[in-house]
């Protein structure tokens, strides 16, 4: 078990170094999201595409798209297989990913399946009382002030609790991609006080290129560009300003683990084996 001594998070320096390995090794990472980013293209394009017939009294684009079901359980897989190339390119090197695309399903993806899946499931329990109360509750009632107000204090409350369960489990969902073992319990004590510091290093990745994507959807909306134009010029820029951000929160998620995990086992603070450190050369 992790005996919870470990260094606090730092996270400035955590977030700063996230940057510089993308800059770093840019074309390496780049290279590993090529798949998703066009699969995201074509995703997205379908999309617009329905949208614009609805718009034009299309009754066909009305109905329930059966092609999207295939198509999201195929961009969850490209996010596993990109989730666990990037971790290992950021940990192991140039050894990590599976090839240059970062291709590649086994037991290894399965694993990170299951955990990701584990962080929906939690997700889905902790929403259901705001959903269930949101349509039970808000209507015509001459208490509905109030009733919006207790909404807001649940919906708060319950992004709060996620985000608190998230960040400690972080390390649980990161370890299969380095083959690591380890448990649920290990990857809570690992994260012991460091809550407020995780949360904050993706807060971090994540306002800079929220604000980029405000501005892009700004540009996008306004009389400056036709809809041909707007599609074919801004929908790459952002799917690819989408993109950079979650390969860069891969890459955060991959750094908070070395700290928290990788470096309290080389530093021999984790006894009973309860992880074994993965050898640089498997893949």
């Amino acid at each position: 078990m992790i005996n919870g001594n470990q260094t606090k998070l730092p996270v400035f320096a955590t977030v700063g170094a996230a940057f510089q390995r993308f800059a770093a090794d840019f074309l390496d990472y780049v290279l590993l999201a090529v798949p998703m980013f066009l699969f995201s293209l074509i995703s997205s394009y379908r999309e617009i595409s329905r949208v614009a017939d609805r718009m034009h009294g299309d009754l066909t684009a009305m109905h329930f798209d059966w092609l999207m079901i295939p198509i999201q359980i195929f961009s969850f897989a490209l996010y596993i297989m990109l989730f666990a190339n990037v971790v290992r390119r950021t940990l192991l090197g140039t050894n990590g990913p599976r090839n240059a695309l970062g291709l590649g399903w086994g037991w290894r993806e399965f694993r990170i399946l299951g955990r990701w899946l584990l962080v929906w499931l939690i997700t889905i329990v902790l929403f259901v009382p705001y959903f269930v109360f949101s349509r039970s509750f808000l209507n015509d009632s001459p208490l509905v002030g109030w009733l919006i107000i207790l909404l807001g204090v649940i919906s708060l409350s319950t992004l709060v609790v996620f985000v608190f369960v998230f960040c400690r489990i972080t390390t649980y969902v990161t370890a299969p991609s380095v083959d690591a073992n380890l448990s649920l319990q290990a990857a809570f004590v690992s994260t012991r006080g460091n809550v407020l510091r995780i949360f904050s290093c993706f807060l971090l990745i994540i306002l800079p290129f929220s604000v980029v994507l405000l501005v892009i959807r700004v540009i996008w909306g306004s009389k400056l560009l036709s809809v041909g134009e707007g599609v074919s010029l801004i929908l790459p820029v952002l799917n690819a300003t989408g993109l950079l951000c979650v390969v860069l929160g891969m890459i955060l998620s991959a750094l908070i683990y070395k700290h928290l995990v990788m470096v309290p086992v080389i530093a021999g603070d984790i006894g009973g084996g309860a992880i074994r450190v993965p050898e640089t050369s498997r893949h």
